[in-house]
């Protein structure tokens, strides 16, 4: 299981390759957000979003943020924000763009970590 001060988590193929994830209750946001926005397909996605962390953590950038599949990540040089935006009951299900603004999920983490666990993500679907 990798672990930084801000977040615990373990990524893993079952015996059918799919992939299955553990994570810490407050951080699974984290682990649908991988899921439904940054599969084998969208590796190059994944290559460009990791680029831009690279370059907020280095100082570079200010900021970035982007909107995907009902979900929206803020970063700044100290954290990452997920927000939900989803309105299904089982999140770890691909979200068919439905959005419920009223009751939106929020978890963060430190920039640091979220490039340790965006770099672990693609190395498990490469």
């Amino acid at each position: 299981m990798h672990t930084d001060t801000k977040i615990k988590y373990q990524f893993y193929k079952n015996a059918q390759g799919e992939i299955q994830f553990n994570f810490e209750d407050d951080k699974q946001l984290f682990a649908y957000w991988l899921k439904n926005n940054y599969s084998v397909n969208d590796y190059k996605d994944l290559e460009t979003l990791i680029g831009f962390v690279e370059k907020i953590h280095s100082g570079q950038i200010d900021d970035y943020q982007i909107s995907r599949n009902s979900y929206y990540l803020q970063l700044t040089q100290k954290t990452a924000k997920i927000i939900g935006l989803s309105t299904l009951d089982a999140p770890n299900e691909v979200t068919d763009n439905k959005m419920d603004v009223a009751n939106p999920l929020e978890r963060e983490c430190s920039l640091g970590a979220f490039i340790h666990l965006l770099k672990d993500w693609k190395n498990l679907i490469h």
